[in-house]
C-alpha cells in the first residue's frame, strides 16, 4: 500500500477523465489529504458522476468501511439500472 501511495502522486489522470461517458460512483474519504485536491476537477470532468463522502480520513475506505461502501454501491447500481 505504501508503494501504491508513492504512485498516486506519478499519475494524471486528468485528460482521461472527460472521456468517462458512464455512470460513476466516486467514494472518498471525508478528511482525505491524497484526494482532497483532485475532487473538483473530478466532478467538472466526469459529467454523469455520484460522488459519495464517507466519514473518515483514511484512503482505505474499501476495507475499513466495506459494509457502507458496498451498500452504497448497491443502491448506486439499483440507480443506474432504473434508468435504462
Amino acid at each position: 500500500m505504501v508503494a501504491m501511495s508513492h504512485g498516486v502522486y506519478a499519475i494524471d489522470a486528468r485528460p482521461d477523465l472527460p472521456h468517462i461517458r458512464v455512470p460513476t460512483l466516486g467514494l472518498y474519504p471525508s478528511g482525505g489529504t491524497i484526494t482532497s485536491p483532485q475532487e473538483q476537477a473530478i466532478r467538472e470532468a466526469i459529467p454523469d458522476i455520484r460522488f459519495v463522502v464517507m466519514p473518515t480520513r483514511f484512503h482505505t475506505i474499501q476495507f475499513l468501511m466495506a459494509d457502507e461502501c458496498a451498500r452504497e454501491l448497491l443502491a448506486f447500481a439499483n440507480e443506474v439500472d432504473k434508468r435504462s
